[in-house]
């Protein structure tokens, strides 16, 4: 007669215990296996981004992998924690979230009598740097050589796109030329990262409308807004590379011994920071970026919104024109810097 490990009754032959539910076949299901089910189901409906954490996570955990997850003790996953302990807190954050979606996959489908450690594990990562966002000179040096005939300038359009949209590179790159409207200056973006930001518009600011103009009406191969030189969809990488680095190093931005300094994603930062200086309104900064849970489901309810964002957004207009672009001693060092440039090449 065959005793349930967990509340020690008769089962009988069952693999679960009729009484209390627990896996009488708890021994033969490894760590490495309940990862490997988890993931099939769980990574169809996340991101690339998302998908890429839980995947390095897992790398952390792997020496585990072999372990039945009965068998795996709070001490052996606080080891796993410990070799990040000089690593980002986000990381020591996303293997926290795997270890415990993964006893809860184990529990749930396979009723292994397993504990959630998480809430008894240590965290000890180092926190992430604050990003960096562009300053009002650097985004005067971006206007300039924007409207010059220079190797990026056209990469500098797009920068300052990002600027005063708070897109994400890829959200940007992914706006399709029906998603623009021209008369009434606003996009629509379906996101990319969070339910928040999968469906939202974006009002446009009439300093980069030109740019927005010049996009829409250049010729591609496909339907998208900005497409690469060769007017195929831009792949982020190649972008970044080959083009956005290089105009930060060529406009003094990032210098030889901080390459890194600024990155795409600074644009974003820039632009919740100029709405915030700007006075915009911190709901329509967040609806605008997509970082709650606002969903926008039906057109006609975007439309009754949309005055309200404008005129929260016309707020940035105006510190670009007062603070930015119509500082004329700022413009003036600017202008000395790029002739500067321009006589050494």
């Amino acid at each position: 007669m065959r005793i349930c490990k967990k509340c020690f009754r008769e089962i009988g032959e069952y693999p679960f215990c009729p009484y209390c539910g627990a896996s009488q076949k708890s021994n033969l299901l490894t760590l490495e296996q309940i990862y490997t089910e988890w993931s099939m189901l769980y990574f169809r409906k996340v991101g690339r981004k998302s998908r890429e954490g839980y995947e390095n996570a897992w790398r952390t955990l792997r020496f585990l992998g072999q372990s039945a997850m009965s068998d795996i003790k709070i001490s052996d996953y606080q080891l796993a924690m410990d070799t990040l302990q000089n690593k980002s807190r986000s990381l020591q954050n996303k293997l926290l979230l795997l270890i415990g979606q993964l006893c809860k996959y184990a529990v749930t489908v396979h009723r292994l009598d397993v504990i959630n450690p998480s809430p008894y594990l240590i965290l000890d990562g180092v926190q992430a740097k604050g990003r960096e966002i562009f300053s009002d000179e650097e985004i005067s040096r971006l206007f300039l050589y924007a409207q010059s005939n220079e190797r990026f300038s056209c990469t500098a359009r797009e920068v300052l796109i990002l600027i005063f949209t708070g897109l994400r590179p890829e959200e940007l790159f992914g706006v399709e030329k029906n998603d623009v409207s021209l008369q009434y200056h606003f996009l629509f973006t379906w996101g990319s990262k969070t339910d928040a930001g999968k469906e939202r518009i974006i009002p446009l600011i009439s300093q980069i409308m030109p740019y927005v103009f010049s996009f829409y009406f250049s010729r591609s191969q496909e339907n998208y807004l900005i497409t690469s030189p060769r007017g195929y969809r831009v792949h982020i990488d190649n972008w970044r590379k080959r083009r956005f680095y290089p105009l930060m190093q060529e406009l003094g931005i990032n210098h030889a011994d901080d390459p890194r300094r600024i990155v795409p994603y600074c644009c974003r930062h820039t632009y919740a920071s100029l709405a915030d200086r700007a006075g915009v309104d911190k709901d329509t900064i967040i609806k605008i970026v997509g970082h709650t849970s606002y969903k926008f489901t039906k057109r006609i309810y975007i439309h009754e919104k949309l005055p309200q964002l404008q005129a929260e957004t016309n707020k940035i207009d105006r510190l670009v024109k007062q603070e930015i672009t119509n500082n004329k001693e700022r413009e003036g060092d600017v202008n000395g810097r790029c002739s500067r440039k321009t006589g050494n090449r």
